[in-house]
């Protein structure tokens, strides 16, 4: 599968590998649960907190920070979609959970991709197997070595 990724930050200090995304990316589209994530460019913005509830209230009525929020690509188009995500939201959750901050932002951008190849979390049993996609991108990222290095810096 052909993927190009497009990613901006707009967070002072939020730090990537273009190098490592490409490598995470490409375990993703590789597995049999990624082969489901649209084809085509992926669009992938690290928002401040204020840009996520600005986005999340005129997207998803609701004007609070979030984590990741996903928007739907065009085939026609060779758009996979775009993701929004918040690192100073996922910085918070990181901790709270005790979690390494890389992972957090590799989980929420699995979420995201899961979300575009047509995955939901509104019930229970939806939720359920969203997890469980989740564990088993991650553990395949993680097998290959592929969990990219981000940081926050202050």
């Amino acid at each position: 599968m052909s993927r190009t990724i497009e990613v901006v930050s707009h967070v002072p200090g939020f730090v990537w590998s273009d190098d490592a995304l490409r490598r995470f990316f490409a375990v993703l589209d590789a597995h049999p649960i990624g082969q489901d994530i649209p084809p085509g460019t992926l669009a992938i913005a690290f928002v401040s907190p204020e840009e996520s509830a600005r986005l999340h209230g005129e997207f998803f009525d609701d004007p609070t920070p979030t984590d990741i929020m996903t928007f739907p690509g065009d085939e026609d188009e060779d758009h996979a979609g775009d993701l929004a995500i918040c690192p100073t939201v996922a910085l918070e959750s990181a901790r709270q959970h005790e979690t390494p901050f890389s992972e957090e932002i590799a989980l929420y951008l699995i979420h995201g991709c899961l979300h575009l190849a047509g995955r939901d979390d509104r019930t229970p049993a939806d939720t359920a197997r969203m997890r469980a996609d989740e564990t088993t991108l991650l553990l395949a990222v993680r097998t290959a070595q592929a969990l990219p290095p981000f940081t926050l810096q202050p």
